[in-house]
């Protein structure tokens, strides 16, 4: 009875380092995964962080092309108001000359 019973408890210890064995295997797999996410985690912060620069970026390329073109458009009006009375004189300097030649 006493060798009966010895062979079962070394089956049950068996078993139950095949349990162990399983579980460790389990465990590094789950390891291993978590490992692996964290990993595309980190690439996937760092690929936002990258991709928010270029946002912000384009967000001050887009102000400064702004204010370029607010610049432009205000020394065109500049360039408008000064020709004015340079067209104005030059028109009228004409209808002068022949009023004069008329008279």
């Amino acid at each position: 009875a006493l060798v009966r019973r010895v062979g079962s408890l070394e089956a049950q210890n068996q078993e139950m380092k095949q349990q162990l064995q399983t579980q460790k295997l389990e465990l590094q797999k789950a390891a291993s995964a978590e490992k692996s996410v964290k990993e595309s985690l980190d690439h996937v912060e760092a690929e936002n962080l990258q991709l928010q620069a270029n946002v912000t970026s384009l967000m001050f390329q887009q102000q400064a092309n702004s204010l370029s073109h607010d610049s432009n458009a205000a020394e065109l009006l500049q360039q408008r108001a000064k020709a004015q009375p340079a067209q104005a004189q030059s028109k009228a300097q004409p209808k002068e000359q022949a009023q004069a030649q008329t008279q």
